[in-house]
């Protein structure tokens, strides 16, 4: 007689518990992508986006006597945002890269990405960037119609570099979950 009793404070139970397990599973991935309890993961990096990429390119670059070849990996939603971290190999012919390397290949990746931005009268600024005692660049962007912004970083820790990618849709994603979500990046190794 009991059980008749608890049967339906039993499957209300099981309703209430599905409901706050579905609704922590939603409160992961937020309108924004942003994945903060299980980070993606892969080649010597974390970021708060969620472990599917929409897709993962090979990339390559050259800029300065210095070959790059690596990942682009690509988080898309074509309403509200597209992210993308690149992550390349640095080949010189030395052992290591000079400090005039690093800024070279610095003040040339801003170049590619500042000479759309101007031909397009797109408003940008540009400030310096530092992770993990390592200089870089950081580009903010807003387009004229208002409708998407973006902020870059890029950098170069010993034999690699990195550029963390993300546009936005300001009337439907906050600035602050954008900066949460470039600030989580980690290197998971010390190449």
């Amino acid at each position: 007689m009991m059980w008749a009793i608890m049967s339906p404070l039993k499957s209300i139970f099981i309703i209430v518990l599905t409901t706050i397990l579905t609704g922590c599973a939603f409160l992961q991935t937020s309108k924004s992508g942003r994945n903060n309890n299980d980070p993606f993961r892969s080649n010597g990096f974390k970021i708060d986006l969620p472990k599917s990429v929409s897709s993962v390119k090979d990339a390559t670059f050259f800029y300065s006597n210095v070959d790059g070849r690596g990942k682009s990996y690509i988080w898309e939603n074509t309403q509200d945002y597209t992210y993308m971290v690149s992550v390349y190999n640095l080949d010189n012919g030395k052992v290591s890269l000079t400090e005039n390397d690093k800024t070279n290949i610095l003040k040339e990746y801003k170049a590619s990405i500042l000479v759309p931005l101007k031909s397009n009268n797109i408003t940008f600024t540009e400030k310096k960037y530092v992770f993990n005692g390592n200089e870089g660049i950081e580009i903010q962007a807003t387009n004229p119609k208002g409708n998407s912004k973006m902020v870059s970083r890029f950098f170069t820790v010993n034999k690699r570099f990195y550029y963390i990618g993300l546009t936005y849709n300001p009337k439907t994603i906050d600035d602050s979950e954008i900066y949460q979500i470039a600030d989580s990046f980690a290197l998971l190794d010390s190449q």
